[in-house]
């Protein structure tokens, strides 16, 4: 796919922003990502033969060489607050003895990598945050249960916190550790500063 543009792509921010984490964990990104990167075409023409112009139609994929052996790879993206299973799924085939097994062709992982920066939510510092989440959790089914509500569905997913407090300044609806502009990351305080309120959503399995 072609992106006839001077400048990246929004999607591409988030290769950009991990340019030194990945350099620093082994793995390194084409020039284009680099943070200081500007583009070399001077004309339209010029983009259409340049292969900085090419992007992935998946925006969770990216390709990158391994320092150690000139391996060319490929990242994938992996939220997991959206998809929680996803990773312990994907490692479960990739060591022995499932991994020697001719008939196993799910595909090689060869590391996971902990972003540093925390795009779905921002992480519990201390046990009694973690507590606190919980006991708005359990506050929250027995009203439900009091009231004659079964909730139906209940898992991470569908448990959300109002960030405000969290962001004084505001951020981003889709990505709340960035700001609303999405031009950087969104200033924030812990939990214990503003204990945040916690919501179940999603009734579609209630009764």
């Amino acid at each position: 796919m072609l992106w006839p543009h001077h400048s990246w792509r929004n999607t591409e921010l988030f290769w950009i922003w991990h340019y030194q984490f990945l350099q620093d964990n082994g793995y390194q990104l084409r020039p284009k990502f680099r943070p200081d990167w500007k583009p070399n075409w001077k004309t339209d023409d010029d983009i259409l033969w340049s292969e900085e112009s090419l992007i992935y139609s998946n925006p969770s994929i990216m390709d990158a060489t391994r320092i150690k052996d000139k391996k060319l790879v490929t990242l994938n993206k992996v939220s997991r607050t959206r998809f929680p299973y996803e990773v312990d799924l994907a490692l479960f085939p990739t060591s022995p003895p499932l991994s020697d097994d001719p008939k196993n062709h799910c595909v090689p992982i060869y590391e996971v990598l902990q972003s540093p920066y925390e795009f779905d939510v921002r992480r519990f510092s201390t046990l009694g945050e973690f507590l606190d989440a919980f006991r708005q959790m359990f506050h929250g089914l027995e009203f439900t249960h009091r009231n004659f509500m079964a909730h139906g569905d209940i898992t991470i997913l569908n448990v959300i916190l109002d960030s405000n407090r969290l962001y004084p300044k505001g951020s981003h609806p889709i990505h709340p550790s960035m700001n609303a502009k999405f031009t950087g990351f969104a200033s924030h305080i812990t939990r214990t500063k503003c204990w945040p309120r916690y919501y179940l959503i999603d009734f579609g399995s209630s009764r």
